[in-house]
């Protein structure tokens, strides 16, 4: 199957930390032009890998980068499964932050209550203060947002695609604004061994 104009797109990347446990965020595209699966695949892992590269300095090096898993929610199929371009581990040497702690982005739209979440677990201990995270990740997750906020290209391919959430009603809504919490951030709602 092929991608179609205004066609949603999830992409889960996963990655396995230190602890073993596979943490996996979500992120929604809205593709404005038809294209293939392969070449919207390899558009949004390029994207995701962008993204998760400001902040791999501050991932512990024990942590893999697993994959990146498509799911057309438009057209309620699987695209497939894609490995990360070229990010294979985390940048440092230095040990994970003990499980559960991530830094939270928050990302609003225009819609009230509708807003993405996302936990980045995997950062090194040396950048957790124990009771919020040091600038230099900090900095850094700036640069995740902003890269994660901004519009992609399909290349190979035609149109592009935006970042954004579909909400319960399968409205997809553009982003708004971004907080990033200096605290650490634990959602409690997994279960263990599955996400942090």
């Amino acid at each position: 199957m092929a991608v179609a104009a205004n066609d949603v797109v999830r992409a889960t990347a996963r990655l396995n930390l230190t602890d073993g446990q596979i943490a996996e965020n979500v992120y929604h595209f809205l593709v404005t032009a038809a294209n293939s699966d392969a070449d919207v695949m390899s558009s949004v892992a390029d994207k995701l890998e962008a993204m998760y590269s400001e902040i791999t300095a501050s991932m512990a090096g024990s942590v893999t980068f697993l994959d990146i898993q498509f799911y057309n929610l438009t057209q309620n199929i699987t695209m497939g499964v894609s490995g990360w371009p070229t990010l294979t581990t985390g940048g440092s040497g230095s040990s994970q932050a003990p499980p559960g702690v991530a830094l939270l982005i928050s990302v609003t739209t225009f819609a009230a209550k509708v807003l993405a979440r996302k936990y980045l677990a995997g950062l090194i201990s040396g950048r957790w203060t124990g009771s919020a995270w040091d600038s230099t990740v900090l900095g850094a997750v700036v640069e995740f947002v902003l890269a994660w906020t901004s519009l992609g290209t399909v290349s190979p391919g035609s149109g592009s695609f935006l970042p954004g959430v579909q909400d319960q009603n399968g409205v997809f809504r553009l982003f708004r604004e971004a907080i990033i919490r200096a605290e650490a951030g634990y959602q409690r709602r997994r279960r263990q061994g599955v996400g942090i």
